[in-house]
C-alpha cells in the first residue's frame, strides 16, 4: 500500500460542529486508511477561491492515508460532491518523506 497526503480545504464560514460532522463522516467510512490528521485551521489564501471576490480563506485539514488504489478511488468520490469542501489535493508520499504536523 502506498501513502499519501490528503489535503483539504473546507469553507471557511463552517460552524465547529459542521467541521467535526465532515471529519466524522470522513473518518468512520475510511477509518483503516486514515493513519494521523493535522488540522491546520484557518488559513488566509493570496487568491480568491472559486472566483468569488473577498472570499480568500479557507479551513484546511492534512490527513496521512495509506491505501490502495481503489480505496483512494473511493476517497475521492465520497468527497466530490460535498458542498462544505472547497478543494481537496492528494499526494503521493514515498517512503522517506514524513507526514508534517
Amino acid at each position: 500500500m502506498k501513502r499519501y497526503d490528503l489535503v483539504v480545504m473546507l469553507k471557511p464560514d463552517l460552524s465547529a460542529s459542521e467541521r467535526s460532522e465532515f471529519l466524522d463522516g470522513l473518518q468512520s467510512e475510511f477509518s483503516s486508511s486514515i493513519q494521523e490528521l493535522d488540522e491546520i485551521g484557518l488559513q488566509t489564501l493570496s487568491y480568491d477561491a472559486e472566483r468569488i471576490a473577498g472570499n480568500n480563506r479557507g479551513y484546511f485539514l492534512s490527513l496521512l492515508l495509506e491505501a490502495d488504489g481503489e480505496v483512494l478511488q473511493k476517497i475521492r468520490e465520497f468527497l466530490r460532491y460535498d458542498k462544505r469542501l472547497m478543494r481537496i489535493r492528494i499526494f503521493s508520499l514515498t517512503k522517506t518523506q514524513k507526514f508534517r504536523k
